[in-house]
């Protein structure tokens, strides 16, 4: 197996603790509480729990890493207690807390190298010592779902419980593992089980404090005087149920609109209706003014190559004084990230931007409470912020102060995260024109996206004047359709416009490509694809595919570009399936036209999809495409004309799948037939002129 990145060699485990524990990355790349736990068995020191006086001295040395700035110091401190008390539970997940912190402090990135790795270690490492125990294995899931996704969670969740137990112990362990994977409802009948199988007051606890972490203090409340009633008013029951019931008044003081639910919806439902009577719906217009378009980050997605490809071209017709689709582009283009460092790579189209003269704000790193003051909405709800989630917080205090002082005629937000965090704050800094730009189905049917705010949010926006719905393929605008209850027709539909993609390659990737055609030695047939590397992708089904593929067809290979947090597992899929030296690895590329040309057929087997502008820059190149029927995937392609269509869904066979490749590989006429098809299909449907002039006619509207 060939890769484009150099091997990294991995620094073992230090014999006793690390020379500077919580330093990275060396150290956070093994496990210094794990490392401090062998260290005190080795020299035979007690495995008893710690004694009360023990533990307040640990509680002290806690807080001298929060309030000291001696983090360093402090942790070094607390691994000498852990390895003089091996056996405290306690004293190990105090440790772990602070290698964590230290991990965050690191920065959003080093949550994806060495410094996440370790905290992860740390977490993992606990509870392997303490199977039953919930803060452990709470975090493990946590640091599983936060650099490996979602699924991969899930998978630890089923491996520990393949069904629901009922020993009350794996039962609280069970409902929080839920919990941690926003599976709510399973949680919820988690709990209630134990609570019908296991009544006692820490389970009324549990779940009250599992409701509370997710907003839903109305539910809490309940949950608690149900638990006093029945077991009686414990000093813990009776002080958590008056701390709810406190929060359930403040709510109702600054939300009266909202009597039930969440939080965040009941905060949200106020502001909301103070925000509607305010706006007053633009008069339509021939002219796009100034223009601000907001995203997560620029990082090497598909949507995010859209964004930039739409910000450059509006910018350039601004630049020239032109028309797009008969509309004047009279104000300039400016594109606001969250962050361009927040994940590896989420920089890689801003080189394309500033070129083309766009310029680019990061709002996670703009003042807080700048855009607050003086906003009638918010008048005597001081404190009501706090109840939203953080990454609306963020976006009220921070984004919102940027627009407001930008008094941008139009904010165009992509993606349903952005969305998510920049919705509030386009409405509160009284943008007129407000688009909502959907590039996939609903979260709703993504439960590793899905926030319960989702709907309450997204519905508001919509009651608002001057904000539009658009989606970049049909299926996507009916899901949202039927999911918020409007008429389709009010989703207007924006296929994306792609260009054919260059086709010349830089030394580096020519060099790579000779040396894994040497490598490979003579080949019929090369399989390729252009990926993020995540559960949503699929890669490990595909290198499936590529195994069973293989047996059909041995001097088949294989292109894989991209990279995610899969890349790894990928890896060593490869070498576990035997087809590794069959399989190149490339990356992130900025040369996609070029490893598209070292292609034969290209596959893709999402899960859920919008509208995949690789399908169309596939076919741009002249290659029959194999893809799933997911989302927008199908509106790409023109089913045995330009490629193959396969089931949607979870459960593809790859045996399948590997006999459909291997009949077009055995058919060289029908590939050609097709890939000049796919060429003429991509051209004609797929144009920037027609998206930039539909695009640029939601602003007017």
């Amino acid at each position: 197996m060939l890769d484009a990145r150099a091997d990294l060699s991995r620094s073992a485990p230090p014999a006793g603790l690390p020379a500077r524990p919580g330093a990275v990355p060396a150290p956070l790349r093994s496990d210094p509480v794990s490392a401090a736990v062998r260290l005190g068995l080795r020299a035979g020191r007690g495995g008893a729990p710690a004694e009360a006086a023990l533990l307040a001295r640990a509680a002290g040395v806690a807080a001298l890493a929060r309030g000291s700035g001696e983090a360093e110091m402090a942790l070094k401190m607390m691994l000498r207690l852990v390895a003089d008390h091996p056996g405290s539970e306690r004293l190990q997940v105090l440790a772990a807390r602070m290698v964590e912190t230290e991990a965050q402090a690191a920065g959003p990135l080093a949550l994806h190298g060495a410094a996440g790795a370790g905290a992860a270690a740390v977490w993992d490492g606990l509870h392997e010592r303490f199977p039953d125990a919930v803060e452990p294995f709470r975090l493990s899931l946590r640091w599983t779902m936060r650099r490996t996704g979602r699924e991969a969670a899930l998978r630890a969740l089923r491996d520990r419980f393949p069904a629901p137990p009922d020993e009350a112990a794996a039962l609280l362990l069970y409902a929080w593992g839920q919990d941690e994977l926003r599976a709510h409802a399973e949680a919820d009948a988690a709990f209630v089980r134990l609570l019908a199988l296991h009544p006692r007051e820490d389970v009324c606890l549990h779940f009250a404090q599992s409701l509370l972490r997710r907003g839903e203090v109305w539910r809490a409340c309940a949950v608690l005087q149900d638990g006093i009633a029945r077991l009686g008013a414990g000093p813990r029951l009776a002080r958590l149920a008056g701390e709810a019931e406190a929060e359930r008044a403040r709510l109702a003081r600054l939300a009266p609109r909202a009597r039930s639910g969440r939080a965040a919806d009941a905060v949200l439902t106020e502001l909301f209706g103070r925000i509607g009577p305010e706006r007053r719906a633009p008069r339509r217009t021939r002219r796009a003014g100034r223009v601000m378009m907001v995203t997560g980050s620029l990082g090497a997605g598909g949507a995010e190559r859209q964004f930039a490809l739409t910000a450059r071209e509006l910018q350039g017709a601004f630049a020239r004084g032109a028309r797009i689709g008969g509309v004047a582009v009279a104000g300039p283009v400016e594109v606001v990230c969250r962050s361009l460092s927040a994940r590896p790579g989420g920089d890689f189209f801003a080189p394309d931007l500033r070129a083309a003269g766009v310029p680019i704000h990061e709002f996670a790193v703009a003042p807080p409470e700048a855009g607050l003051a003086g906003v009638p909405a918010l008048a005597g709800l001081d404190g009501a912020l706090r109840f939203l989630p953080e990454p609306m917080v963020e976006g009220a205090t921070r984004l919102s102060g940027l627009l407001r002082a930008a008094r941008p005629d139009v904010v165009q937000i992509w993606q349903d995260g952005s969305v998510y965090a920049a919705g509030l704050a386009a409405v509160l800094a009284g943008v007129p024109r407000i688009v909502l730009n959907v590039r996939s189905l609903p979260p709703v049917d993504r439960p590793e996206r899905f926030k319960p705010e989702y709907e309450v949010l997204y519905r508001a926006l919509l009651a608002a004047p001057g904000v539009r719905l658009t989606a970049n393929s049909h299926a996507a605008a009916r899901r949202y359709a039927d999911w918020l209850g409007v008429p389709a027709r009010r989703i207007r539909v924006i296929y994306n416009g792609v260009d054919p993609l260059p086709e010349d390659g830089a030394p580096d990737d020519e060099a790579l490509a000779a040396r894994f055609r040497a490598a490979t030695g003579e080949s019929d047939f090369t399989l390729g694809t252009v990926m993020r590397l995540d559960e949503n992708k699929r890669p490990l089904l595909w290198l499936e595919v590529a195994a069973r593929l293989l047996r059909r067809a041995p001097r088949a290979r294989f292109v894989i570009v991209g990279d995610g947090p899969l890349r790894e597992a990928c890896q060593a899929r490869a070498r576990q399936l035997g087809i590794a030296q069959r399989v190149l690895f490339v990356g992130r590329s900025h040369r996609v036209g070029f490893w598209l040309r070292q292609m034969e057929a290209f596959l893709l087997l999402s899960l859920v999809e919008g509208l995949p502008n690789v399908l169309v820059e596939a076919q741009g190149a002249g290659l029959p495409v194999i893809t799933t029927d997911a989302g927008g995937a199908a509106e790409t392609i023109r089913p045995a004309t330009t490629g193959l269509l396969l089931p949607g869904g979870p459960d593809l066979d790859p045996e399948a799948v590997a006999g459909a490749i291997a009949s077009l590989r055995a058919d060289p006429a029908r590939r050609a037939a097709m890939g000049t098809a796919a060429r003429l299909w991509a051209r004609e449907t797929f144009s920037v002129e027609a998206m930039l002039a539909r695009t640029v006619r939601t602003f007017t509207a």
